[in-house]
């Protein structure tokens, strides 16, 4: 919302006592970056760049904290630093210079994910890199049809809280296409770190802006 037109809804609040932004946020008449509450948040966020520039995100951190990283995870947790919404971020533009992600895109609708994945490369500076793990859909549907019945709950999700269900399947050239599409170069496939690496196939991709 252009700036002046801010500051007339400012003025009727004033005179009437009332909150525009919140009952416009109501309705859904405003962006959610729009609302004073996002505003706020992007303020909080902005302190959170170190003075070097560094910033690196760690994007649906759940109760995994990386040391060197804003934490980020909708919910509040041992290793959250900060509580946000991942397909909309409160930082500025180019201002990340790695985001990590693990096992949280397959969460993801797949339309969110091209949102979500368009959000993280606006953040992130040139030549800046984003990290990807996620399950290997392909390698648990093999390990499944040879028998590993338990592989159903590696391509379904466990589903013991809303938002524990997988909602897409990727193999490194589906995951290597989504990239793509949003802007990114240099896409490579790497060894997995992550824990999940010891219950299931997993994929870790790495690509720069």
């Amino acid at each position: 919302m252009a700036g002046w037109i801010k500051q007339i809804f400012n003025r009727i609040d004033r005179s009437l006592n009332v909150d525009s932004f919140r009952w416009l946020g109501r309705l859904g008449l405003l962006r959610k970056g729009e609302t004073p509450e996002f505003d706020q948040l992007r303020e909080v966020a902005r302190a959170m760049v170190p003075a070097n520039g560094s910033l690196r995100l760690h994007l649906g951190c759940g109760k995994v904290r990386l040391e060197g990283f804003v934490n980020i995870d909708h919910r509040a947790t041992s290793a959250t630093d900060l509580e946000c919404d991942i397909l909309q971020l409160p930082f500025d533009d180019n201002t990340a210079v790695r985001i990590e992600s693990y096992h949280v895109i397959e969460h993801l609708g797949r339309h969110e994910a091209v949102r979500a994945v368009r959000e993280w490369h606006r953040v992130l500076a040139p030549d800046g890199v984003l990290v990807i793990e996620c399950p290997d859909f392909d390698a648990a549907c093999r390990e499944y049809l040879g028998g590993r019945q338990d592989r159903i709950d590696n391509i379904f999700g466990l589903q013991r809280f809303e938002g524990d269900s997988h909602r897409f399947g990727y193999n490194f050239e589906r995951l290597e296409g989504l990239l793509a599409e949003c802007g990114f170069g240099s896409i490579v496939q790497q060894p997995p770190t992550d824990y999940h690496k010891e219950q299931e196939p997993c994929l870790r991709v790495e690509a720069e802006k």
